[in-house]
């Protein structure tokens, strides 16, 4: 087995060698003896400190796709180990995380966890403990910033929560603190605030019983009675024994002694073993959390190993370590006797490991046993098991056993469970007026109903009217009417806009299916008529919606940007040509203009009632006719959230309320809050305060001005159906998740843009700042305008700005027309040329002539005319010649060459044939896979010239094949038959949807007799053909064939054998040799037979003539 470690040096400097003494060692155990690993890493990358991120990420993707590895050990750093987890279960393979937690620790189970640090372990441990003593509500207290690794704590933090919320526990109060504040005073004020709602303080201060002095000793403070409230600390991981702050040696400080108290204690102490110990003392390190990774590190390994040989032995594969799905399964809900104790994992690979549960007794000065946690597994209601954490002991002698206190006071927190006269009352009414009620809530529906549709928002189904272009696809706006360069984009399509008309005035309305009657309170008409009443010259106006009956659509009604969007003028593919890529140049002092408008825009929103926009993209910054950005789209996502969520809408197609293309507009925080509102259903899970609210708009309007300053996206992601493994769409969910995780983790400006120099530097750190600073810390829309306007330096007057953009506009138009119009002429050129293939020239020229002069009436005549059949009329000709050819043996010779032999072959062939038919002024009619029609005399009329002419065209072919190897076969040669005749012929345009020229009656059916029933390498006279073309032009020669010919249906014939022409004579002695070489006994001319393929080159006809042979005939 060949296994990849991902490392942080700075911790693990000898990992390579610890792996394979630590295999040598398990195997010494008699554990998988008889399997190999060799062990793969990178000494000189891996993650950690001063290492950039995706260098572990980077550093597994070698060692997988190089090294073929089978099983992963890290990476030892959370954001690397996230993107690593999604590859490594497409990978199929196992993967080990030995450290601390990720962000995704709880939702991504193809992780084996193997820390007994995670927040899932600490969270279980948890609730065993809150379960036990029946505390179902308790209150959090946390710090972003007390721990090394900041970034992962609100993570941790959050998944606890949901650890919590899934044992049925209530958070009923979530407190943040920053390091900065843990100052005894201040905890003690918020105490003070939070003490009439909860009970059980869990605080999250640190890794050891030290770090949480201030927020006791804030807890005495504020006068919180330990009968009623009690403190759950946390010692995550202590090397030897529990460091206890009021010891000093044997001395005891009664004062911090006191100040913990009452307080119960969890510890990680699964590694206070005598192996475990043991372990230690052969390791180089003395830090205690590096020595926790060698001894995760060292388990993992061992969980590898056993699992490995339980899935060989299950399977008898020796290859089965390469499928970690299946190994995986011999992990889940398992309990393994491992080096330092036994390793529990639940049905997810989460390691759980039972801490010990210590109280402080006021009368004992050492931390005294409280309760033992013990695994259980137990069947969930699906019938799958299930293992988890429990009590399974309590030591009845601590004190706080005499009188637990409650999570929650007898009366409720607000005395509200003991005041039972309003309920009483409430009964009593129910119980007497419950029809009247029921009457009342049917009208008060109807009043409802009816206030709906009197308000201005309000609009009348029937004043709005679609507004197709001829194809059918609705457009975005008037600019897109007049050019389809504005023409609906595919995320157009993704937003279910339309362009519609609002009574008399154009209009977007984004449409969405409704599944259910939509009912307006009292929030949403406030909020809707304050969007009527909003109004500024940089806001897009809300004119309505439209909402009917099941199924009838909702449409949200806006005025219409007259020149589309930012995005379909700025970030769309199809705009982004030549010459900076857009329908119009877009210099510095445009890109000012739309930056500006947007900020006006945002500063006037956030001191509005409205207080935030809540979904800015570029799709929503409406650009009218005087190239003013208008922002759209304001507010009405708050009740969009509502109705999706409670499955009363849906967006087109099922797809989720946020296109892919738009999710990057979204901050994280945002995105997180939207999961929560989908799994809680509780509008305050959204975080929509008017402070959060308005840097959500900054961190979106960050994006949108980074793509303004590049003119490209910063993510680009295609929008799909949002649909789970059994291909049904997720109704609720507001944006594709798997989309999500696709995007980058941390926003950086790209190098070529700080290399260049082109970009201020003073536009990068308001950029940096919008998407990187937290909430709370990122500029407002005031300050970001000041910034921007001195570094963009924008012009005062928007009128001399817009006359200047015109003038661009305008040059830029006259360049586009020109290209255009090249380019039209040269598909015009291409299209006479096609034409020319498919019809004759006189017809041809007619289409092509009503095209150049612009005379669409002539051109449309003409087709109709060509389509209805009539539009050539059949005509008769006196006199034409009419050739067949076809190649001898072309079926066979196809079942034995591959068809780009046979592609190639006809192509090189073909394309001398149709030079020679040039050459000679005659008329290619069609061709039939290998076989040929040609006409000398159509539709230009020859008096007696179209037999000569036919005549060459066939001895030029049969000459060009004496020279033409066959390209797959050297050495060996094609062979023809042809057939000529001359008479009255009658031609025509047949058909409608692909017309084509034919040509018909006894001369060409006769033409062709004389190509079937001719030998191949000889060209076939009809008796006519042969007296017309000897007699006007005698430097032909024939020969009759022996015998004659007979064709059914018509009789026996007397044929001849076209043998040359005297003008092109050669060697004399060359001529009569070769008809010497093809001549019998009694002079007459031997011929192939006609079951000749491929015929060597001395074996072939010429189509040279001399003197002598002249003569002997």
């Amino acid at each position: 087995m060949r296994v990849g470690l991902v490392l942080d040096h700075s911790k693990i400097t000898d990992g390579e060698a610890f792996f394979k003494k630590s295999v040598a060692r398990i195997q010494a155990n008699n554990v998988a003896k008889e399997h190999s690993l060799t062990v793969l890493t990178d000494n000189n990358r891996g993650c950690g400190e001063n290492r950039e991120q995706g260098d572990g990420a980077f550093v597994a993707a070698n060692l997988y796709f190089k090294d073929k590895i089978t099983s992963l050990f890290g990476p030892m750093c959370h954001s690397d180990l996230e993107i690593t987890g999604r590859l490594s279960n497409q990978w199929n393979i196992i993967q080990f995380n030995f450290w601390r937690d990720h962000r995704m620790d709880i939702d991504l189970s193809t992780i084996v966890q193997m820390s007994t640090l995670s927040a899932v372990n600490f969270g279980s441990n948890l609730a065993a403990i809150l379960l036990a003593l029946n505390w179902n509500k308790v209150g959090l207290f946390t710090c972003t910033n007390c721990y090394d690794d900041e970034d992962l704590s609100q993570n941790r933090y959050e998944i606890v929560k949901r650890v919590l919320e899934h044992k049925n526990m209530q958070i009923v109060i979530n407190v943040q603190f920053d390091k900065s504040d843990l100052d005894t005073n201040k905890l003690s004020q918020k105490l003070n605030e939070s003490r009439q709602e909860m009970r059980i303080m869990v605080p999250f201060f640190g890794f050891k019983l030290e770090h949480y002095v201030e927020f006791l000793q804030a807890v005495k403070q504020a006068g919180l009675d330990p009968e009623q409230y009690v403190s759950v600390l946390t010692v995550y991981y202590d090397q030897n024994d529990v460091s206890l702050p009021w010891m000093n040696g044997e001395s005891v400080n009664a004062e911090m002694k006191k100040i913990f108290d009452h307080s119960l204690v969890l510890v990680n102490e699964y590694y206070n073993t005598e192996e475990a110990n043991n372990f230690i003392k052969t390791l180089s390190t003395t830090d205690p959390y590096t020595t926790l990774a060698y001894l995760q590190l060292y388990e993992s390994i061992y969980v590898d190993l056993i699992s490995v040989e339980k899935a060989y032995n299950a399977s008898g594969n020796p290859e089965i370590f390469k499928n970690g799905s299946y190994i995986r399964s011999f992990m889940k809900n398992s309990r393994i006797q491992g080096p330092f104790g036994q390793i529990n994992l639940d049905k997810n690979t989460q390691r759980l490991s039972p801490y010990g549960v210590y109280y402080v007794e006021p009368r004992n000065d050492k931390l005294m046993v409280f309760m033992t946690i013990d695994i259980s597994t137990t069947e969930n209601h699906q019938g799958e098991k299930e293992m988890g954490l429990i009590q399974s002991g309590v030591n009845g002698n601590v004190s706080i056993m005499q009188d637990i206190p409650p999570d929650m006071p007898t009366c409720g927190f607000h005395n509200e469970l003991c005041d039972q006269s309003g309920t009483i009352i409430v009964i009593a009414s129910v119980m007497a007026f419950v029809v009247a009620a029921i009457i009342m809530f049917v009208i008060f529906r109807k009043i409802k109903t009816g206030e709906a549709k009197n308000m201005p928002w309000a609009l009348p189904p029937s004043s709005i009217r679609n507004h197709s272009d001829r194809n059918g696809s609705s457009m975005l706006s008037m600019g897109s009417m007049q050019n389809k360069g504005f023409s609906q984009s595919a995320n157009d399509a993704v937003r279910s806009r339309e362009l519609v008309m609002a009574d008399v005035v154009p209009a977007v309305a984004e449409v969405y299916t409704t599944k259910d009657r939509i009912v307006f309170d009292k929030s949403d008409m406030m909020l809707l008529y304050q969007m009527k009443q909003i109004v500024h010259e940089n806001l897009n106006v809300f004119i309505g919606l439209v909402t009917g009956k099941v199924p009838e659509p909702l449409k949200i009604v806006w005025s219409c940007g007259y020149r589309g969007t930012i995005e379909n003028l700025l970030l769309t593919k199809k705009n982004q040509e030549a010459d900076g890529g857009n329908l119009m140049p877009i210099d510095d002092s445009i890109k000012g203009a739309f930056v500006r408008d947007i900020l006006k825009g945002l500063i006037y929103l956030h001191t509005s009632p409205l207080q935030y926009h809540g979904a800015l993209t570029p799709s929503q910054c409406f650009v009218d006719q005087y190239w003013v950005v208008k922002l759209s789209g304001f507010g009405v996502y708050k009740m969009l959230y509502k109705w999706k969520n409670n499955s009363i809408i849906t967006s087109n197609g099922g797809r989720p309320l946020i296109p892919n293309a738009d999710i990057h507009y979204y901050s994280p925080e945002r995105r997180m809050g939207l999961k929560q509102f989908v799994q809680t259903n509780r509008f305050e899970s959204l975080g929509l305060t008017e402070k959060n609210g308005q840097q959500f708009d900054m961190f979106s309007f960050g994006m949108i001005l980074y793509e303004i300053l590049t003119l490209k996206r910063y993510s680009s992601l295609d929008d799909y159906r949002d649909t789970d493994q059994n291909g049904q769409e997720e109704e609720n969910s507001f944006f594709n998740e798997n989309a999500e995780a696709q995007l980058p983790t941390q926003f950086a400006v790209s190098t070529d843009i700080e290399e260049t120099k082109e970009v201020h530097p003073d536009l990068l750190g308001i950029i940096t700042k919008c998407i990187n600073s937290p909430i709370g810390q990122k500029p407002n829309a005031d300050t970001a305008k000041k910034i921007i306007d001195s570094a963009l330096k924008t012009p005062p007057s928007l009128v001399d700005q817009m006359l200047s953009n015109m003038e661009q506009y305008t040059n830029h138009l006259e360049q586009l027309v020109n290209e255009r119009t090249k380019q039209l002429m040269e598909a015009m050129e291409h299209s006479t040329a096609l034409l020319r293939e498919m019809l004759p020239a006189q017809v041809a020229d007619v289409l092509t002539r009503a095209v150049q002069s612009f005379d669409i009436r002539l051109f449309f005549q003409v087709a109709d005319e060509l389509r209805k059949g009539n539009r050539v009329a059949p005509k008769y000709y006196r006199q034409a010649s009419i050739l067949y050819s076809d190649i001898v043996g072309f079926t066979s010779m196809c079942s034995e060459s591959t068809p780009m032999e046979v592609v190639n072959l006809l192509g090189s062939l073909f394309k001398a044939f149709d030079q020679i038919i040039g050459d000679n002024d005659c008329y290619k009619v069609e061709t039939i896979g290998d076989a040929y029609m040609i006409a000398s005399g159509i539709p230009i009329e020859k008096k007696v010239e179209n037999v000569r002419d036919i005549a060459l065209v066939g001895l030029g072919m049969r000459d060009f094949l004496r020279d033409y190897e066959i390209p797959h076969r050297p050495g060996n040669f094609l062979q023809c038959r042809w057939g000529i005749n001359t008479g009255p012929v009658f031609t025509g345009v047949i058909g409608t949807s692909a017309p084509r020229y034919c040509v018909f009656g006894a001369t060409a059916s006769l033409a062709a007799q004389m190509e079937s029933m001719g030998t191949p390498g000889q060209i076939q006279l009809a008796f006519a053909t042969n007296q017309l073309l000897t007699s006007r032009f005698p430097e032909f020669r024939s020969q009759p064939r022996p015998g004659g010919l007979t064709v059914q249906g018509v009789g026996h014939l007397l044929t001849y054998w076209l043998l040359g022409r005297i003008d092109v004579l050669v060697d004399p002695n060359e001529g009569e040799a070769e008809v010497k070489a093809n001549s019998n006994a009694e002079g007459q001319l031997v011929l192939p037979t006609e079951s000749q393929n491929v015929a060597p080159r001395e074996t072939m006809p010429t189509s040279r003539v001399d003197g002598p042979m002249t003569q002997t005939l």
